[in-house]
């Protein structure tokens, strides 16, 4: 739930400045070339935010951004330029707390029982 709260906390100001701008786009801009300009400047806005998001998340959603920076069939070009940081440049996970994240899951020493060997690198 706290993950999911951290999420929505992230998100939900994106989401609403997309959604405003789509309301003021549709009732109020009838020139295609700025209804252009202003979803460009969004995006350039937002892109940056996205990715520090998706960084603070880390773990699945990194792996979401991975994808999403892949796929110039439906991202705007400057969230897949963001994006396209996460694919070669993603901070690593401290050893420790990957140590403790697998012990977790797999009970004590379950690093070591499970796998018989693990790069950290």
């Amino acid at each position: 739930l706290c993950r999911a709260g951290d999420f929505w906390i992230r998100a939900a100001p994106l989401l609403m400045r997309y959604r405003i701008e789509e309301q003021i786009s549709n009732r109020f801009i009838r020139d295609p070339a700025e209804k252009q300009r202003r979803w460009d400047r969004l995006h350039d806005r937002c892109a940056p935010k996205a990715l520090a998001s998706i960084l603070a998340l880390r773990g699945f959603y990194i792996k979401v951004g991975q994808v999403a920076s892949s796929r110039n069939d439906f991202m705007p070009m400057q969230i897949i330029k963001a994006l396209s940081t996460l694919q070669d440049d993603v901070p690593g996970m401290p050893q420790e707390e990957v140590r403790r994240i697998v012990n977790k899951a797999f009970g004590e020493d379950g690093l070591e029982r499970v796998f018989s060997e693990f790069d950290f690198t």
